[in-house]
Parts: C-alpha cells; sequence; structure tokens
C-alpha cells in the first residue's frame, strides 16, 4: 500500500517474472542478431566454407579469390568473434544458428 501510495508501480511475482524472462530473451536474440551482423556477407562465406572442412586454398578456388585475401577474412572473423582458431570459429557460428549441421559435412 505504501509502495502504491508513493507512485511506485507494483507487480505480483510471478508477473514480474514473467516480464523479466521476456525482455531477457529478447534481448539475447536482439544480441544474437548483432553479433551475426559482425560478419560481412563475405566473411559468412568464408565461415561457412572453412566449416565444410575447405582449405584456404580450397576457399580461395571457391570463391575465385586469393589465398591472401582469404586469409585476411579469416583473420577478421577471429577479431570479431574474439576466436583463436577456425574450430572455435565454426563452433560459435553452430552455437549462435548462423550455420546448421547441415551446412558441415
Amino acid at each position: 500500500m505504501r509502495a502504491v501510495h508513493a507512485g511506485e508501480s507494483v507487480l505480483h511475482p510471478a508477473i514480474a517474472r514473467k516480464v523479466l524472462n521476456r525482455f531477457v530473451s529478447g534481448m539475447a536474440g536482439h544480441k544474437e542478431r548483432e553479433d551475426v551482423g559482425l560478419l560481412s556477407q563475405r566473411e559468412m562465406e568464408v565461415l561457412r566454407l572453412a566449416a565444410r572442412g575447405l582449405s584456404n586454398q580450397d576457399i580461395a578456388k571457391e570463391l575465385c579469390l586469393s589465398m591472401r585475401t582469404v586469409q585476411g577474412h579469416i583473420g577478421h572473423i577471429f577479431n570479431k568473434l574474439k576466436v583463436s582458431s577456425r574450430t572455435e570459429a565454426v563452433v560459435r557460428a553452430l552455437k549462435e544458428g548462423w550455420i546448421t549441421l547441415d551446412e558441415v559435412p
């Protein structure tokens, strides 16, 4: 009663929990969209091919790029995702849902 009299909002604990859960799940989806936006379309293509087990040379051939360009893309992917290996990058992409197991042989 005092809280209402003071102009504060009062929610039943069960309703407050539902509101917080919806807010948190909404923020998680927003973060995922932000994270996937970190990578350019070309970087996502490189990551998908890396997930299939292609070497840098094979990725370069597949995308008609130089080896140096592919190495640059891989480096940018590592930096943006804060990972230190192709395996970590692929695992992160799988966990986040950016690529699916169907894309991995």
